[in-house]
């Protein structure tokens, strides 16, 4: 009996030691994260996974940081942020450094030893470069000794011309300096191979001006006819010098990944991210900055609006440094309107809207079509031409009147057709165009508006002579509002099938002014669209609400400054039975293929939903400060991209990540519920009592 039972014991104690090593094995091998909350506020956004799905190189991110310095709260949901970052990618990496702490030391050299092992490759071409850069010194060692040689010969034959014999005998002394200090540099029986490229290249540039002079001061000098011969020897080898000096100077190597992440360490604090050398030769370093990582405690305390903040914060940096270090096709937006100023990132109303298109790795450039007959050449942002570059176009107020009291002024009427010729330009050159429409006047002159017109040969309608208003209700009773809140919603079903911009959006509350119906024209209206204007067209905002209308007689309502509207007696109104009601689509997406070219255009019927005061506006929800609209912003950074043919970066951005929210509850549910416990509830005391009493009797 007591031998089985120490048996079982036994048994037991080895199955529980073999479980546990098991366990212990696969939690090491296994890198598994689970989020339970509802609103998945500890995983990545959907954008973010789909950059790191892009990586097709390493890439590590290196925060090296006194966490004793840093905010608590704030500190434990970055690293909640860098745990989901370094699990989401196998070639994504994080290494956190606390330079303040006992394992720091320890933890850079780990780092160094690290980037030593990762760059093989990049020490055989260092190493190969050296010993070019020796070769290329030991031919500039010979002529400077040649050099040397001839203008000491020459000063010595000048010496009936002391100037010129001081003078050579300068240049023969500057020769032997020279000389005297690359062999030096040369000297090191094994130096470091970048070192030694490094500083015969630096010192070789020092010469390169210093032998022009030289070149120029022998071509010029006049010495005795028997120093010419030796004059004329010098001044060759003067320009031989300065060439190999040139030479070898253009041959420093770019600096490695230890150059350049012990030059971004040198204060001690830094949050990089470190990739290969970029195929163009430029550093694979990108530095974030690391009081927006970790703000100090005291910016932390005033500007945090809820825990979430720190999260989104550093998951947007990281996101904007990988698609600057490795994203050559990172999307430009040009915004083109029709004003006779440069106002775009100055006045305050796209301010916002860029920064955040910084965040993303997006640049931001400008067009006003009144100044300029040609779009910016973008030499500065895309050199190499890899980078697409997508119009979004701010359409003129076709009802405003020139100015009076400035005669460069052109009415709303003028600066529409000038705008709409740019866009036809754009769009016979297959360039992607996001076009934003305001309500026009040209129809009520019996004229086409030029800028719908340049959608019809795709099919496309706009009605920009009926904006849609809408029934509201106000302090002092009904109101008509022409602004109006679009929450996009796609059946399970059309997810599939659906524009990857409409997806994006799917769920997310849409502010949008002053909306025009888009409808698909008839062929016999649009005419027979051609072989090279085949175009299919998705809806992908649709305006659907109760006593909303398309109005014709909008324009004097338009004209009325907005703080006065609703003081308006004529404004127009709703009527019941008015078969202009909506639905209405306001956004559609046309992609356009043909024999000779194909693009992508967005039509978005309104004019103003992306400037800033359209989406800015927030709330706090769960302790956390969210857009009230963040539709807007979602809408415009996936527009882009699609238009651009980034279909692949296509998703929700941290800013837009969901918040728990208390639906409010229907009528018709409302109802139900009063009645349940009006009614429900003794009717269910009672039917309790009968059961117990037919149990009992």
């Amino acid at each position: 009996m007591r031998t089985t039972t120490l048996l079982k014991a036994g048994l037991f104690c080895a199955a529980s030691l073999i479980a546990a090593g098991a366990l212990s094995i696969a939690a090491t091998n296994t890198n598994v994260r689970l989020d339970l909350t509802l609103t998945r506020q500890h995983q990545l956004a959907d954008r973010t996974r789909a950059r790191l799905r892009a990586l097709d190189v390493p890439v590590e991110l290196v925060v090296a940081v006194a966490r004793d310095r840093l905010d608590r709260r704030d500190a434990d949901r970055v690293d909640d942020v860098l745990a989901a970052l370094d699990a989401a990618s196998d070639d994504f990496s994080v290494t956190v450094i606390d330079v303040t702490g006992p394992d720091g030391p320890e933890q850079f050299e780990a780092l160094i030893d690290r980037l030593e092992a990762r760059d093989e490759s990049g020490a055989q071409q260092r190493t190969a470069a050296a010993e070019r850069a020796r070769k290329e010194a030991g031919s500039l060692l010979w002529d400077l000794t040649s050099l040397d040689a001839a203008a000491t010969a020459a000063a010595q034959s000048s010496s009936a011309d002391p100037q010129a014999a001081a003078r050579l005998g300068e240049f023969a002394a500057f020769a032997r300096v020279a000389k005297r200090q690359i062999d030096e540099t040369l000297a090191p029986a094994d130096p470091d191979p970048s070192a030694l490229v490094r500083a015969l290249a630096d010192f070789a540039g020092k010469l390169v001006p210093q032998f022009q002079t030289m070149q120029d001061e022998l071509g010029a000098m006049t010495v005795p006819p028997r120093a010419r011969t030796r004059a004329a020897d010098a001044a060759r080898l003067a320009t031989t010098i300065r060439e190999r000096a040139q030479s070898l100077a253009n041959a420093a190597p770019p600096p490695t990944d230890l150059d350049r992440v012990a030059e971004a360490l040198a204060t001690g604090e830094a949050a990089l991210l470190i990739g290969p050398v970029r195929p163009d030769g430029a550093p694979g370093l990108v530095s974030l900055d690391l009081d927006a990582f970790y703000p100090p405690p005291a910016t932390a305390a005033i500007e945090r609006t809820g825990e979430a903040d720190a999260r989104i914060r550093a998951e947007q940096l990281v996101t904007q440094g990988l698609a600057v270090l490795t994203d050559d096709a990172r999307p430009i937006v040009v915004f083109t309107h029709g004003e006779a100023q440069r106002w775009v990132g100055k006045a305050g109303v796209l301010t916002a809207l860029i920064e955040r298109l910084s965040k993303a790795g997006i640049d931001a450039a400008e067009w006003p079509v009144l100044l300029d007959e040609q779009p910016p050449p973008l030499t500065d942002l895309n050199p190499r031409g890899e980078r697409p570059v997508v119009y979004a176009v701010i359409s003129p107020d076709s009802a405003a009147t020139s100015n009076p009291r400035a005669p460069e002024s052109k009415p709303g009427t003028e600066r529409t057709l000038r705008v709409a010729q740019a866009v036809g330009g754009l769009i016979e050159q297959g360039r992607p165009v996001l076009l934003g429409m305001n309500p026009s006047v040209f129809p009520t002159f019996g004229d086409d508006d030029p800028l719908a017109a340049l959608l019809e040969p795709f099919g496309v309608r706009v009605r920009s002579a009926a904006p849609v208003l809408s029934t509201a209700n106000a302090a002092l009773g009904p109101a008509t509002a022409w602004d109006m809140r679009i929450v996009p919603g796609l059946q399970d079903s059309a997810r599939a099938d659906a524009n990857p911009v409409a997806v994006a959006v799917d769920g997310l509350p849409f502010a949008i002014e002053w909306a025009l119906p888009i409808e698909r024209a008839d062929a016999g209206e649009s005419g027979e669209q051609g072989e090279d204007n085949r175009a299919t067209v998705e809806p992908l905002l649709t305006l659907d609400i109760p006593q909303s209308w398309s109005e014709s007689e909008w324009l004097a309502y338009w004209r009325t400054p907005r703080s006065q509207r609703a003081l308006l007696r004529d404004a127009p109104t709703y009527t019941e039975g008015d078969d202009r009601r909506g639905p209405f689509t306001v956004a559609v997406a046309i992609e356009r293929t043909g024999a000779t070219s194909a693009t992508r255009l967005i039509a978005v019927g309104s004019n103003t939903w992306f400037l800033d005061r359209a989406w800015r506006s927030q709330q706090t929800l769960a302790g956390r400060g969210v857009l009230t609209n963040p539709g807007n912003p979602e809408f415009f950074d996936a527009a882009v991209l699609w238009l651009a043919g980034r279909d692949d970066l296509i998703a929700v951005s941290p800013q837009a990540r969901p918040v728990a929210r208390i639906e409010p509850i229907s009528p018709g549910g409302l109802s139900v519920l009063r009645w349940s416990l009006i009614g429900g509830l003794p009717l269910t005391i009672l039917a309790v009592g009968g059961v117990w009493r037919l149990l009992r009797g």
